[in-house]
């Protein structure tokens, strides 16, 4: 994967130059002719150098360049007790108590990450003298 990040002070011109050229069919077949036993590194100059071209880019010094290696995205769902609730509470408190007549402690499941988050009555209405449990 190639990414290119406009950093500050960046001619913006040349950067919209580049990325626009980075699917032209040329960079593609630049991609597919790698050399395996070339460094990681070595690729890359080859295919910024090739990019450069694409992009009518006359002065580009592959050698300029600043490498750097980013840590692997990862994704974490954002779910939480709170926002299960709140979403439970969409319901109004008719539906709320005849879903706890049916089921004492329902659990819900966050479709993306699966987590399980049970509630109880007492965490939707307040017990006798009007208080929050």
């Amino acid at each position: 994967v190639l990414m290119l990040q406009a950093l500050p002070g960046c001619d913006l011109e040349i950067f919209g130059r580049l990325r626009s050229a980075l699917h032209c069919k040329r960079m593609t077949e630049c991609r597919r002719t790698l050399d395996p036993a070339l460094a990681p590194e070595e690729h890359l100059k080859l295919l910024l150098t090739e990019l450069a071209q694409c992009a009518e880019v006359a002065d580009f010094d592959a050698a300029k360049c600043v490498l750097c290696e980013a840590p692997a995205p990862r994704w974490r769902c954002r779910c939480s007790r709170q926002s299960m609730s709140r979403a439970m509470r969409v319901m109004g408190d008719k539906e709320l108590e005849a879903l706890f007549d049916e089921r004492p402690n329902p659990v819900i499941e966050c479709q993306f990450c699966r987590t399980r988050y049970m509630f109880r009555r007492e965490d939707f209405f307040a017990d006798a003298e009007g208080a929050r449990i």
